[in-house]
């Protein structure tokens, strides 16, 4: 290497070195843009600029390691330390952005794993300042007056062709930009299904309280598809199809419900419905003479990803679908069925995920109110030609309770319990959005539907749910009779010694047994049972046998069919019609009020008294049990919505559970007093 001219030397790398520094600052520029411009705003050239920074990535992972290479081979013999340390700390920081760029190109910008593109922006910064420290403490070395000039020029050079290559690429980006918007796929605002009619008034979604930008309908592309989430987030989107989001309208019951209100009362009165448990048919204009209730947008999406995180904020808490929807703002090829536009579209979401989190996780969804757009329900004379009445409303029950943080109560609370702490918990995920801890939102929701995963045969779910119900949220204990006559022994105690309130409980035969049963909502958010409470099943069944196994006292049964008894106790409502006939169907549009209803409120508590008569063949001791039992659908709804005749194989759970045993004893005989004896 001696014996070449070192004024040749620089030549050669310089000359060589132009495409690397052009890329450089290509990858440099683009760069910048992508950091400053998105705190911004967000647009197609912001896009295509990530798309350039990419691809000069690339470029410069091809080209850093010949260009290093022979300017390390040229100024290895040089001696100045300085210029030499800085041009090391450069070439270590660049050869880290190329590492850590190519990580985030493969794997995307990861929740748990912020730290590298946060290393890798201020790296980059760090990397500017010390090429540019580089370069002028290079500029301060004294050369000789030949190659002083002759690097002059040739740097004068490269420094032409940079600014040529940054301006071309400034150009470029505009010309893509230019040609895309003028070309891209334009979303439809007009109703799919034509003519589409109006019977509620002038509001599209009407009887649904659902609103848009300008009442607009909403292109499918921008609420379904909640497929092509899972191309990123596919343990999410497992999650979501076993729930009953995913099911909502799918649901047999729900379907065999809403071909009912669409026979009775028209395909528009569906809109009631359809806003919380099908919204992609409601906002595509798919509810109206000549639409379908078996679409797409019914048996695959239900509440799909979109139809929660496509919601900007919630109108208020009346329910019945009230929310305000506004599609994210789109990416490149949106809506595009072309796979290579798909995967640019998905490449640019993974590396330039900032305006998608923004989209999908907007601070209406950690509120409660999300929830109550739809788990809050009303009818008026619209619907029911009779007048306004109130239905479920969990979300009005949560607000009074203690987990709100709102009420006097405080229940030993010291934070506020949100609807989504209990059904959306953080689980352990392989997903991108997953937080430092590896954890997401759990998707499937657990809920107390255990009639829909059975009667698909969905194991999983169905065991989910049931553990999600069996978990302590209601708790259940007897009372047993005090008897304050009842003695221990002859031995007189001191009063002062006793310590305990307790007396010893025991029952005589022949004598009436009275206990109760106390049932606590210790750990329901609201109302206990919530939701559907005239199809849903929850009751009693209280036993009480003697020693030997004989059944003293039962009620809340199960019939050879299955059936409760009809007497046991019962937490549940019975709507009526405007004739006082039970609604048993569901078909609430029939319904003007409840004949009954009996709930427990959270954090409250609701005791049954019970009195049984101990028959004298009673042997001791009384073992009296008590189950809170839980079913969802009871078995006349349930045949006849699900149109199957096994309904009897329904799931049962046990809720909560006690026993007791009650010593029975034998009344002493009182003998009768002899006269004194005569003497003799």
């Amino acid at each position: 290497m001696t014996g070449i001219n070192p004024s040749s030397k620089l030549e050669h790398e310089l000359r060589y070195s132009t495409p690397f520094i052009a890329t450089l600052a290509i990858t440099t520029a683009t760069g910048l843009a992508t950091f400053v411009t998105p705190q911004m705003s967000f647009g197609v050239w912001q896009q295509w600029t990530v798309l350039i920074h990419l691809l000069s990535g690339v470029a410069l992972t091809v080209l850093i390691l010949p260009y290093l290479l022979r300017h390390f081979i040229r100024t290895m013999g040089v001696r100045r330390p300085s210029v030499f340390l800085i041009g090391l700390l450069s070439s270590s920081t660049l050869l880290f952005l190329i590492g850590s760029g190519v990580y985030i190109t493969w794997q995307g910008q990861r929740e748990d794993q912020r730290w590298i593109i946060e290393s890798h922006i201020w790296v980059s910064i760090g990397a500017v300042v010390l090429m540019l420290m580089h370069l002028v403490s290079h500029r301060l070395i004294k050369h000789n007056n030949q190659s002083a000039n002759r690097h002059v020029v040739l740097h004068k050079a490269a420094r032409r062709q940079v600014l040529a290559s940054v301006l071309i690429t400034a150009c470029c980006i505009s010309l893509a930009s230019f040609i895309y918007e003028s070309s891209a796929v334009q979303f439809t605002t007009e109703p799919v299904i034509k003519p589409y009619q109006l019977p509620y008034g002038d509001h599209p979604f009407a009887p649904s309280l659902a609103e848009t930008d300008n009442r607009r309908f909403i292109d499918e592309r921008q609420i379904g598809d909640s497929e092509d989430c899972g191309t990123c987030h596919s343990d999410i989107f497992e999650q979501w199809q076993r729930s009953m989001h995913a099911r909502a309208a799918s649901d047999k019951t729900y379907q065999t419900n809403i071909n009912l209100l669409a026979e009775n009362k028209g395909m528009a009165s569906t809109r009631y419905c359809e806003g919380c448990h099908a919204p992609v048919a409601l906002l595509t204009g798919q509810l109206t003479e000549g639409g379908r209730l078996d679409t797409k947008g019914h048996l695959e999406e239900g509440v799909g990803c979109l139809s929660c995180h496509g919601i900007s904020h919630a109108v208020n808490q009346r329910g019945v679908g009230s929310y305000h929807y506004r599609p994210a703002s789109e990416y490149l090829f949106g809506g595009s069925e072309n796979d290579i536009a798909r995967s640019i579209r998905h490449l640019l979401i993974n590396v330039f995920p900032h305006q998608h989190r923004k989209d999908m996780d907007r601070p209406v969804m950690s509120t409660p109110e999300l929830c109550a757009t739809c788990h809050v329900q009303f009818m008026d004379k619209d619907m029911n030609d009779w007048g306004w009445i109130k239905m479920q409303d969990e979300y009005s029950s949560w607000l009074n309770s203690p987990y709100s943080g709102q009420t006097q109560q405080d229940f030993a609370q010291g934070q506020v319990t949100r609807c989504q702490d209990c059904h959306f918990p953080l689980i352990e995920a392989a997903d991108p959005s997953a937080d430092s801890d590896g954890k997401v939102f759990a998707h499937h929701s657990p809920g107390a539907n255990t009639a829909i995963p059975w009667h698909l045969g969905d194991q999983q779910q169905l065991a989910d749910t049931i553990a999600f119900l069996s978990a302590d949220k209601m708790r259940l204990s007897i009372d047993v009779p005090e008897r304050f006559d009842a003695l221990r022994s002859e031995i007189a105690v001191n009063p002062i010694t006793i310590t305990s309130a307790e007396y010893p409980s025991y029952i005589y035969l022949g004598e009436q047994l009275q206990f109760k049963v106390v049932v606590s909502n210790t750990g329901v958010g609201h109302h206990f049972p919530g939701g559907t409470t005239d199809i849903n099943q929850a009751w009693l069944h209280v036993r009480a046998v003697d020693g030997q196994g004989h059944v003293i006292y039962e009620t809340g049964m199960l019939d050879k069919d299955g059936r409760v008894e009809p007497e046991a106790y019962f937490y549940e409502s019975i709507p009526i019609d405007r004739t006082g006939k039970h609604v048993w169907r569901h078909d609430l549009f029939n319904m003007v009020g409840d004949s009954y209803s009996r709930t427990i409120p959270p954090a409250e508590s609701d005791i049954i008294d019970h009195s049984v008569k101990v028959p004298s063949w009673a042997k001791s001791p009384i073992s009296i049990s008590a189950t809170l039992r839980y079913r969802k659908l009871n078995l006349r709804y349930a045949k006849w919505a699900l149109q199957r005749d096994d309904v009897a194989e329904l799931p049962i759970v046990d809720m909560a559970y006690d026993i007791k045993q009650i010593p029975v004893l034998m009344r002493p005989r009182l003998s009768e007093a002899q006269p004194p004896a005569t003497p003799q």
